[in-house]
C-alpha cells in the first residue's frame, strides 16, 4: 500500500479535547452547529480535531462497533454534526480515536491492559492508587495503558472502519501511542511466536515496536483503501529517539510541546529543526491552557499565545492549541477570543509560509540514537538540546545533518558530545573539512560510537576518562578575545574525557581539582579547588578545520546553564572562522533568528522573536514583551539587495557591506517579518 503524505496548509488548528464523564448527564445538550462554528470563526481556525472516542471509552455519535456515551443527548449524533458544520465552512476536521488510555474498556477488559513483566497493571502515574475508596480524591492524569493488540486491536480497527464508512473523513488522529513494553497475554503469545524471549526485556521492547508497527499498518491501510489523501497521524510516537520506521507510517509531524509545563520554551525548534529535513509537514501543538491539558477554566492569555504561535510559524511549523469542550457541547467563547488574537497574527503572515525551506550555514549532527524504547515526552539527548540551546541564544540559526547527503552547504557542523560517530560518518565528515568545511567537536564526539578509538583527525590523542569529578578550563589567547572567558580557570561540573595534543595547537587548558570530594577528604561545601599547574590533556586542540572541545558543552548547559560554556562554543566557532548566514545585534539571549529560502516567490523570508518566559510556581509564563530599538542584522545571501517589513509596508535602509546586507529594525515587538528580495 502507498500512503501519501499530508499536503494541506491549515496554519490555525485546534486540538478539541472531549473525555466527558459517565457521571455528567445531558451530554451535548447545548450544541449547536451555528454557534459552534461561530464561535470557530471568532477564532479564526480553519482546522479542529473532533472526537470520535475518548479516554472514557464513549463515542460521541451512534456507533454499533463502540460505546455510545449513556448521557448523550438522545438522537444527537454529535461528531457527525460538528463535521457536517465545520466542513460546510470550510474548515478541516480530523477525528480524534483514543487507543492507549481507555478507562471503561480498561475496567471492563482488564486483560486488555498493558501488564508489566510480573503481570501487573501499568498506569500513566505512580500515584496512582489501585485500593482507593471510591471517594479518596484522584491526582490529576491517572489512566491505565491499553495494548493495541488481541481482541482489543480488533475492537479499534472495527470502529475506524465504521468511521470511515459513515462519515466524510480528512484524517485520523490516533491517541496514547507509546512504546509502553507489555507482557499481557497477546504479547507473551506473540513474542513466542516471533522468536523472542519474553524474560529478557530488550526482547519484549523489541516485539512492542513490531507490535505497534503492524497496528498503525492496519489503520494505515483501511484509511487508504477507504478514504485516500486522508491524513493520519499517531500521537505519541514524534521523537528523536522514535525508529524510522515507525515515523514513516505518520503522513505528517505534530510536536506536542506544552511549554508551560513540558520542557519550556526551547522544547520545539530542535525538534522542528530535527524533522524539517524529512519533507513532512510539521505542526506544532500547544494548548490554549494555563497549566496542561484537561484544565477547564484555565487561560493562557492571548500575549502568550501569540508569541507561541509567532515562535511555530518562525520555526517552520503550522500551529495547533489544544481546548477542551464543555459537556454540555458549547464552545468557551473566552478561549477562541483569546486563541484568536493569535490565529489573527497567523492570517497576516501565511504568505511568507509556504514552501519555505530552512537556510542556514551551520548544521548540528544529533547525537539521539533510534531506539525501541520511544517513550512518550522523550526529545532529544540533553547533549543536543543544551548544544542547540546554546545556540539559540547566540541567534545562530541550523539544521539537522543527515550524513549521507551532501554537507557542502554548510559553512560548519558541530558535533554535539556522545559518542556516536560510524566509519562512513567520520570519513564524510574528514571529507567535509578537506574541502574546506569547519568542524566543532565537543566532548566524546570524536570518538567511533561504542569504542575508545579516535574517529577524526584531531591533532590529539585519547588517553581515557577523566582522572576527576570535575575540572576547569583555562581559556588561551586565541580564544579570550572572542568571548567572555574571564583570566582564571573557570569550573567544568563534569570533567572532561583526557585528549593529548599530539600535532594540534593546544587553546585552552585543564586544571584539576586537588582531590575529589570524599567523606575522606573535602574541602568548603562543594568542590575542590584546582591545582595551579596545567594537566597534561587539554580543554581545547585544534587542527587545521577541525576544533575539538573535550568538555560535553551540551550536556553540561543542559543541567547547569553556566554563560561561560556557552561563550566557549560560540568564541570557539568564531575562531574557526565561521559566520552565521545571519547575525544580529540588540537581540539578547531570549531573542531567537531563522531564516527561510521561499523559492517559488523569489525571496528569503527572515523572522525574529523575542519574549522572556518567567518561571512562576509550576510553570513557565510570558508576560513581558518589551519593544527592542534598533536591532542591527546582517545576511549574507548572494544577490539580495533589499529589505521590506511587509506587513507594516516598510522598506528598510540596507547598505551592502562586502559579501553582506545590513539593515536596523528600528523597533521590534515579540516578532518580525523581514522579506528580503
Amino acid at each position: 500500500m502507498t500512503y501519501e503524505p499530508l499536503d494541506d496548509r491549515r496554519y490555525r488548528q485546534v486540538h478539541l479535547d472531549f473525555h466527558t464523564s459517565e457521571h455528567i448527564a445531558d451530554v451535548g445538550a447545548e450544541f449547536d452547529p451555528d454557534a459552534f462554528v461561530a464561535t470557530l470563526k471568532l477564532g479564526h481556525v480553519d482546522a479542529i480535531n473532533l472526537f470520535a472516542k475518548c479516554h472514557h471509552s464513549w463515542s460521541y455519535y451512534p456507533t454499533e462497533v463502540g460505546q455510545r456515551h449513556p448521557n448523550l443527548v438522545p438522537g444527537l449524533d454529535l461528531l457527525g454534526e460538528q463535521i457536517k458544520a465545520c466542513h460546510a465552512a470550510g474548515i478541516r476536521c480530523p477525528i480524534y480515536y483514543t487507543v492507549g488510555w481507555s478507562s471503561n474498556d480498561a475496567a471492563d477488559h482488564p486483560d486488555w491492559c498493558v501488564r508489566q513483566q510480573d503481570g501487573s497493571l501499568l498506569a500513566n502515574i505512580a500515584a496512582y492508587d489501585l485500593n482507593a475508596a471510591p471517594d479518596k480524591l484522584k491526582p490529576a492524569g491517572g489512566w491505565f495503558f491499553l495494548c493495541p493488540s488481541g481482541e482489543y486491536r480488533r475492537l479499534m480497527l472495527e470502529q475506524t472502519r465504521e468511521i470511515l464508512e459513515t462519515y466524510e473523513v480528512d484524517g485520523l488522529w490516533y491517541d496514547i501511542c507509546n512504546f509502553e513494553t507489555c507482557w499481557c497475554h497477546n504479547c507473551r503469545a506473540g513474542m513466542k511466536e516471533a522468536g523472542y524471549d519474553a524474560e529478557k526485556v530488550d526482547d519484549a521492547a523489541a516485539y512492542c515496536v513490531d507490535k505497534w508497527e503492524s497496528f498503525m499498518k492496519a489503520c494505515r491501510d483501511l484509511i487508504a483503501e477507504r478514504r485516500p489523501g486522508a491524513s493520519v497521524f499517531f500521537n505519541g510516537l514524534v521523537h528523536v529517539v522514535t525508529p524510522p520506521r515507525i515515523l514513516a507510517q505518520q503522513t505528517h509531524y505534530e510536536l506536542e510541546d506544552l511549554p508551560t509545563v513540558w520542557g519550556g520554551y526551547d522544547k520545539l525548534p530542535p525538534r522542528a529543526r530535527f524533522f524539517a529535513g524529512d519533507g513532512k509537514k510539521t505542526i506544532a501543538m500547544s494548548g490554549k491552557f494555563h497549566t496542561a491539558w484537561g484544565e477547564f477554566g484555565g487561560y493562557k492569555h492571548p500575549d502568550a499565545l501569540r508569541y507561541e504561535a509567532a515562535s511555530m510559524v518562525s520555526f517552520g511549523a503550522m500551529c495547533n492549541f489544544g481546548d477542551q469542550l464543555h459537556p454540555s457541547g458549547r464552545l468557551d467563547e473566552q478561549t477562541y477570543r483569546n486563541v484568536g488574537e493569535a490565529f489573527e497574527y497567523v492570517r497576516t503572515l501565511e504568505t511568507w509560509l509556504p514552501d519555505a525551506k530552512p537556510k542556514a550555514n551551520l548544521g548540528v549532527l544529533f547525537n539521539a540514537e533510534t531506539s525501541n524504547r520511544s517513550v512518550h515526552g522523550t526529545s532529544s539527548s540533553l547533549h543536543d538540546e543544551g548544544l542547540c540551546n546554546m545556540l539559540l541564544e547566540s541567534q545562530i540559526d541550523f539544521e539537522r545533518v543527515y550524513p549521507d547527503r551532501d554537507l557542502s552547504r554548510f559553512d560548519a557542523i558541530v558535533l554535539p558530545g556522545t559518542r556516536s560517530l560510524t566509519r562512513d560518518t567520520a570519513a564524510a565528515l574528514q571529507r567535509f573539512t578537506v574541502a574546506g568545511g569547519r568542524l566543532l567537536v565537543l566532548g566524546e564526539g570524536c570518538l567511533l560510537a561504542g569504542a575508545d578509538e579516535l574517529a577524526l583527525d584531531i591533532g590529539g590523542e585519547y588517553l581515557g576518562h577523566a582522572n576527576f569529578q570535575v575540572d576547569y578550563t583555562l581559556a588561551g589567547d586565541a580564544l579570550r578575545p572572542l568571548g567572555d572567558l574571564g583570566v582564571g580557570p573557570f569550573l567544568n561540573y563534569t570533567a572532561a574525557p583526557r585528549i593529548k595534543p599530539t600535532d594540534g595547537q593546544v587553546l585552552a587548558a585543564i586544571r584539576e581539582p586537588y582531590f575529589d570530594r570524599t567523606y575522606g577528604r573535602y574541602c568548603s561545601h562543594q568542590n575542590t579547588p584546582y591545582v595551579l599547574q596545567d594537566a597534561p590533556h587539554v580543554a581545547a586542540v585544534r587542527k587545521g578545520n577541525v576544533l575539538t572541545l573535550p568538555h560535553s558543552l551540551g550536556l553540561l548547559y543542559a543541567k547547569h546553564g553556566a554563560r561561560v560554556h556557552r561563550e566557549l562554543a560560540t568564541a570557539a566557532l568564531k575562531l574557526l572562522g565561521f559566520a552565521p548566514t545571519v547575525t544580529v545585534e540588540g537581540l539578547m539571549s531570549a531573542g531567537r533568528v531563522a531564516l527561510y529560502e521561499q523559492a517559488s516567490h523569489g525571496r528569503h523570508v527572515l523572522h525574529l522573536t523575542y519574549a522572556v518566559p518567567t518561571p512562576r510556581g509550576r510553570c513557565m509564563v510570558i508576560e513581558d514583551l518589551p519593544t527592542l530599538r534598533d536591532v542591527r542584522v546582517s545576511v549574507k545571501l548572494d544577490g539580495v539587495t533589499s529589505a521590506r517589513l511587509p506587513l507594516r509596508g516598510e522598506t528598510l535602509q540596507a547598505n551592502r557591506e562586502g559579501d553582506r546586507l545590513t539593515f536596523t529594525l528600528p523597533r521590534l515587538r515579540m516578532h518580525e517579518l523581514v522579506e528580503l528580495t
